[in-house]
């Protein structure tokens, strides 16, 4: 070893074999068998546990056994001992010779051997490990149990005998037997008389002992040389040492600041490694947790396809337990209708590429698997990644909206109305395919790049700058819907009015992003809306118009009453009469025009369809308007062809037709005018025009004049109207199948009114001539009973009747009416249906069921209800105000008569 270096601290291992030279040998010690536990072979599987390996023994004997052989060759007490002088063996009275001090025990002989014997012991022991050779010192006095006894101490190396690279040896203490040569004789004369011999052996003693007292000086002196050797020795290693310690603290300084740069080096990789580490750690948390807590089923496969982890979800699809890491996949059951799970895996590693197919469960079920090489971050393959994403939910959402497109594309297809898609950020706007059918487009204008200011373009000018407007308003007030009505038009310039409604998007900073709505044609309702606006304008126009033609015959009426009460004779009541007469008349024509247009706009007005000629027709017309064409003094020309045509209708509505446009005629035709009225065949129809020389008809008037409450220029008009004769004109004309039409040059030039009617189909047939001779009724006295909350009219009726020869009662309620019937008795009731207290058609149910033979009829103003099912069941006739008293004479006097 170095100079600097020991292997005393090991002395259990090493031995000292040339101190100064520092040169060590091992101790060979002997090691403790290893032993094994052997357990019963039982059960179905043997355990074999490898052989233990032979030990090496040292020797065959122990201390014990060389202690032993050593008493047996000299026999007195010993005690074995190292070269340290730890006593390692006794003999069994050798104890006599050793002494135990207080404190704490130990085995060194120096320590515990007689103190008569220390000295001597350590010479001898000194002398021999030195000389290897045997030492002794002899006659050695010790004072053992308060005695003086001489003992011979002997020291013999016993090297052989120990183990082998250890140096023992053994201790003998032989005690001379017989009386101690030591006691002094006592001063008697004898002593002093033997003195010589006595003084010979003192000094032969004496010199005995200065001879072992020279001895152990010389062997002291030896040993103090030996030491001061070994101190030069040691001062010269310590020398070494120190410089070698000097140059190693050097050294140690140097590698301290290494060590610190070193440390610092590895402080800051200790920390990376930390930060490393705790990365790795929550990467593998997160891991854990995210495949502990993903709703996605994945299997990690290894190259051999064998599973080397999986998910929670993955345990719903496969049969997986833990125990099943390390098992081959196509091993597992599973519930996925699957068959290539394993080829799909081996294809993925082979090509090294992704895959994915969408596959159904047995319960119903679907997933997207997706196969994928498992990947390590040294981008070596290393096994596969199985995913199965559940997509139940997106495949039924994805039906969901196939079917919800499936049906806005049907509603988009079989509407009327455009969608229309605007993207604020680029602003294009799309448009569906119906805005080719609204605009009479190609399908060029509209393609992509179309943008909104290219719509603005197409936006009628009065609208455009409304349209922008309320657009911009909309999406800066962020109204819940877009609705606006504007003109847009074709590059023909056509334009059509739509309604354009929608709604817009905004992203979560409030910007608008996009706005899509529909585009609807309104052109129609616009249309409908105009009419509607002038036919209401029309209307009060109407009733401004029969407000006036109420009082043009109200104003002669007054008079002819004022000239009645102040009239003297005869012939002046009956002029005024025939005034009344004519007044009302003509005030009766006009409610009986407005019935008729009542009838027809409620469907309620029929025909009654009779083989006629036309040349009656022409006649019952000319018969009614004959007055007014004399009184205007018109020149009159009737053209009829000289054969008869035939016409299946209605004789009274047909000729009601050629009297408005013969009445028309006389109205806008100046005094002494010119009328024609002409008729011929033309093929299958009969044509009759009716033309004049008046005021003529203004081209804008000409498509609206059929229209109802519609009049020319009311400038121009000599005489008032209502502006609901040629409606009805064109109405019964059309219920008989036939057409009606105007012509005029213009105002001032005159008016053509041509009816188209067909023929019947068989002209041939000759019509029997029928005279009707007017029946004479004989007046038969009833008893009658008036029912009218209007006293003047009620009391008017029944003077009437009471000239007529019947008795009459008056009832101006629904209650007397009834107590005054079941007193009276009457035979006929002319009620009015609306009453004060209660409705006329209780009163008629209750007399009805009172009386059930009694004649009910029916006076009122409303029209619809003369067609109720209640008039039909206790109503037997039904008569309109004001009441014709002829026909009211003829339903009283024949009870079995039919409303005609």
């Amino acid at each position: 070893m170095g100079t600097s270096e020991s292997a005393e601290s090991a002395a259990t291992l090493f031995s000292v074999f040339d101190k100064k030279w520092r040169i060590y040998k091992n101790r060979q010690a002997s090691l403790p068998h290893p032993t094994f536990l052997i357990l019963p072979a039982q059960g179905k599987w043997q355990v074999r546990f490898p052989e233990p390996p032979p030990v090496q023994r040292v020797r065959d004997s122990s201390f014990g056994e060389l202690h032993f052989k050593l008493i047996e060759l000299h026999g007195p007490p010993s005690v074995l001992v190292n070269e340290e002088g730890n006593i390692v063996h006794l003999s069994e009275h050798a104890g006599r010779y050793l002494r135990l001090a207080g404190g704490e025990p130990t085995h060194n002989l120096f320590k515990v051997i007689h103190p008569d014997l220390h000295m001597d012991c350590r010479t001898a022991l000194l002398t021999a490990r030195q000389s290897n050779q045997p030492s002794e010192a002899r006659n050695l006095r010790v004072t053992l149990d308060g005695a003086t006894h001489s003992v011979n101490l002997i020291v013999r190396p016993a090297i052989d005998g120990g183990e082998a690279g250890h140096a023992y040896f053994l201790v003998l203490f032989e005690e001379q037997e017989g009386p101690s040569d030591f006691s002094e004789a006592p001063p008697t004369a004898q002593a002093v008389l033997a003195g010589d011999r006595a003084m010979e052996t003192v000094i032969h003693r004496l010199e005995e002992d200065l001879q072992q007292t020279k001895n152990q000086l010389r062997v002291t002196v030896e040993q103090y040389e030996t030491s001061i050797e070994e101190l030069k020795a040691s001062n010269e290693e310590l020398q070494a040492i120190n410089e070698e310690m000097r140059s190693a603290g050097e050294e140690l300084e140097t590698g301290k600041e290494e060590l610190q740069s070193v440390n610092e080096e590895l402080i800051t990789l200790n920390h990376e490694l930390k930060n490393k580490v705790d990365e790795l750690s929550r990467a593998n948390s997160d891991l854990q947790n995210l495949i502990s807590s993903t709703d996605i089923a994945l299997i990690f496969l290894d190259p051999g396809l064998r599973i080397r982890r999986y998910t929670p979800q993955a345990q719903q699809l496969f049969n997986i337990i833990p125990t099943d890491i390390g098992r081959p996949l196509e091993h597992l059951t599973h519930k996925l209708e699957y068959e290539n799970l394993v080829a799909d895996s081996t294809e993925a590693l082979r090509t090294l590429r992704a895959g994915e197919r969408e596959i159904r469960s047995t319960n119903d079920r679907w997933y997207i698997a997706r196969v994928a090489p498992y990947r390590t971050v040294e981008d070596k393959i290393d096994g596969v990644v199985f995913t199965f994403v559940d997509i139940t939910e997106r495949r039924h959402t994805e039906h969901n909206l196939r079917q919800a497109h499936e049906r806005f594309e049907l509603a988009v297809d079989g509407s009327r109305d455009v969608i229309w898609d605007w993207d604020l950020a680029t602003g294009e706007v799309y448009f569906s395919e119906r805005i080719y059918e609204l605009l009479s487009e190609n399908g060029q204008r509209f393609t992509h790049g179309f943008t909104w200011r290219d719509w603005q373009a197409l936006i009628h000018p009065q609208d455009r700058a409304r349209v922008v407007k309320e657009t911009e308003r909309y999406l800066e007030t962020r109204d819940k819907v877009y609705n606006v009505d504007y003109r847009v038009g074709s590059k023909e310039g056509a334009y059509r009015w739509v309604n354009s409604r929608g709604q817009a998007l905004w992203d979560p900073s409030g910007k608008s992003t996009r706005m899509a709505g529909s585009l609807t044609d309104i052109s129609d309702r616009k249309k409908l809306d105009e009419d509607l606006i002038a036919s209401d304008r029309r209307k009060d126009e109407f009733l401004a118009m029969l407000s006036h033609e109420l009082r043009n015959p109200l104003a002669p009426m007054t008079g002819a009453l004022e000239l009645m009460k102040s009239a003297s004779d005869r012939d002046t009541e009956q002029r005024a009469l025939h005034v009344l007469e004519r007044q009302v008349g003509q005030i009766v024509r006009m409610v009986d025009d407005l019935l008729d247009i009542s009838r027809m706009a409620v469907g309620k007005l029929s025909l009654r369809i009779t083989r006629a000629d036309l040349a009656t027709v022409v006649e019952f017309a000319l018969e009614t308007c004959r007055p007014m064409i004399n009184a205007a003094a018109h020149r009159l020309t009737v053209s009829l062809p000289p054969e008869p045509l035939y016409l299946n209708a209605d004789v009274a509505r047909l000729a009601q037709v050629l009297a408005n446009l013969l009445n028309n005629a006389i109205k806008y035709t100046p005094s002494g005018g010119e009328i024609r009225l002409g008729a011929s065949r033309e093929g299958d129809d009969a044509v009759i025009r009716v033309q004049d020389n008046g005021m003529g008809i203004t081209p804008a008037d000409l498509s609206r004049i059929f229209d109802i409450f519609t009049q020319g220029d009311y400038r121009s008009r000599p005489l008032g109207g209502l502006g609901i004769g040629l409606s009805l004109v064109k109405q019964l004309v059309e219920m008989h199948g036939g057409t009606v039409s105007a012509l005029s040059g213009g105002l001032e030039k005159g008016s053509e009114f041509i009816v188209r009617v067909p023929l019947s189909a068989n002209q041939d047939e000759q019509v029997a001539a029928k005279t009707e001779e007017a029946k004479i009724i004989k007046a038969v006295s009833r008893r009658i009973l008036v029912v009218d909350d209007n006293e003047h009219a009620a009391e008017i009726l029944a003077k009437w009747l009471k000239l007529e020869g019947h008795s009459v009662r008056t009832a101006l309620d629904g209650a007397s009416a009834i107590e005054n019937a079941l007193v009276f008795k009457p035979e006929v009731v002319c009620l009015d249906i609306s009453l004060p207290d209660i409705s006329g058609y209780e009163v008629a149910a209750r007399l009805r069921r009172d009386l059930p033979d009694l004649l009910i009829i029916a006076i009122s103003g409303w029209l619809q209800e003369s067609e109720s099912e209640k008039a039909k069941e206790i109503i037997n006739h039904y008569l309109l105000k004001p009441v014709d008293f002829k026909d009211l004479r003829a339903k009283i006097a024949d009870t079995t008569a039919a409303d005609e």
